[in-house]
């Protein structure tokens, strides 16, 4: 079996881990990725670039493993109006997959640039959304979705409202939900290595976008509510950042809230464990509402409570392991707070049940088996155990 997966997020060597996991996992399974050869990540300001393949020195050698092919693009940084200039056509002819991947949203310019040149080719199609509202697109965009739906033979929905969007749409085609997946062999909980304040305090944090969608203004209101020993670290930026350091000013927060910038990937983990908690505020926008959040399955893996809004996929992704606050109500929040800081037993339990619920529903080992599972049920080669 010989998939092609295009995907701008597999510029990063971790969003790779679960194709990596079904190359060891699964022997017949031959896979190659397409990807920008440099993504432009214009709201975080960072350009990433798409390295060597992990292992595959070794793996070429062996006769296996991923290979990774490089393109350019047009309008690089664009998620949905990118497209690529060089690269994928070749993909298809030398690669002649059995199945395209397209990890791209279904009216997305590179999901129809992809699904168009495998007309006239022997290939299963699978399209990709984590689109949870439902939307009637401008031209040309509403003709391209409905284009590739019409052309696809299976749909990964990245969260549980996705599902209900398609069928809207007017897709009657198999479809599963397919959660993104965290490395639990790096975000895994360990004694702290920062010294344990010695007044009692407890530590909360986000991680993130400072933008509107996020709440981070219903957090700093919840924050004038609870205990003084309760601090605040905001890691990140954004185009909010100079609002909330105002706020933060005006509410007489500065002594309890400290602002950090955007961590690289690889200290996130370290960070994430000097936290008690972790709050995601997020409001529901009119044109946005939170998708997955990942950064919630990072901290339960990390042995960090979850506190989150009700808003969009967050109170799925939390499930037992958490507390789940109504959105945008910061006496809400504010309550959840106090609970959770004083009910030892309570959180002691959230911890564990976070832990398991990261292992057990969002490691990239259980992602990896339901994706492959999509792969042999299209092959016809049956449905492994996932």
């Amino acid at each position: 079996m010989k998939v092609l997966m295009i995907s701008h997020a597999g510029v990063i060597d971790e969003n790779r881990r679960r194709l990596y996991i079904m190359l060891e996992r699964y022997p017949g399974l031959e896979m190659a990725l397409m990807t920008p050869a440099v993504w432009h990540e214009k709201d975080l300001k960072r350009v990433y670039e798409a390295g060597s393949v992990r292992g595959q020195d070794r793996a070429v050698a062996e006769g296996g493993g991923l290979r990774l092919i490089k393109g350019d693009l047009y309008n690089n940084g664009n998620i949905n109006m990118h497209w690529y200039r060089s690269g994928l056509r070749e993909a298809l002819d030398d690669f002649e997959p059995d199945i395209l991947h397209v990890e791209e949203e279904p009216y997305s310019l590179a999901s129809f640039q992809a699904v168009r040149m495998s007309s006239g080719r022997k290939i299963k199609i699978i399209a990709f959304s984590f689109q949870n509202i439902f939307k009637r697109y401008p031209w040309p965009f509403r003709a391209i979705e409905r284009y590739v739906l019409e052309r696809t033979d299976y749909v990964i929905a990245g969260n549980a409202e996705v599902m209900a969007v398609l069928r809207r749409k007017g897709y009657s085609g198999p479809a599963r939900v397919v959660p993104l997946g965290v490395d639990t062999s790096v975000f895994r909980a360990q004694r702290r290595t920062d010294p344990v304040p010695q007044d009692g305090s407890c530590t909360i944090g986000y991680m993130g976008r400072f933008i509107p969608g996020k709440g981070l203004y219903v957090l700093l209101k919840a924050m004038t509510e609870v205990s003084d020993d309760i601090r605040l670290r905001l890691i990140g930026g954004g185009p909010e950042e100079a609002g909330l350091r105002r706020a933060v000013e005006e509410m007489g927060l500065s002594e309890r809230v400290r602002f950090f910038d955007l961590l690289p990937h690889s200290e996130v983990p370290g960070c994430m464990r000097q936290l008690d908690a972790f709050i995601l505020p997020s409001l529901t926008m009119p044109n946005w509402k939170e998708q997955f959040g990942r950064v919630l399955v990072e901290a339960m893996a990390c042995g960090v409570v979850p506190v989150g809004s009700s808003s969009g996929e967050i109170p799925n992704v939390i499930g037992p392991a958490g507390l789940v606050f109504r959105e945008g109500d910061h006496h809400d929040l504010a309550a959840k707070i106090r609970q959770l800081f004083s009910d030892k037993a309570l959180r002691s339990e959230l911890v564990n049940r976070g832990r398991r619920r990261a292992e057990e529903m969002f490691s990239w080992e259980s992602v990896a088996a339901h994706t492959y599972g999509i792969y042999a049920e299209l092959s016809g080669e049956g449905t492994p155990d996932a």
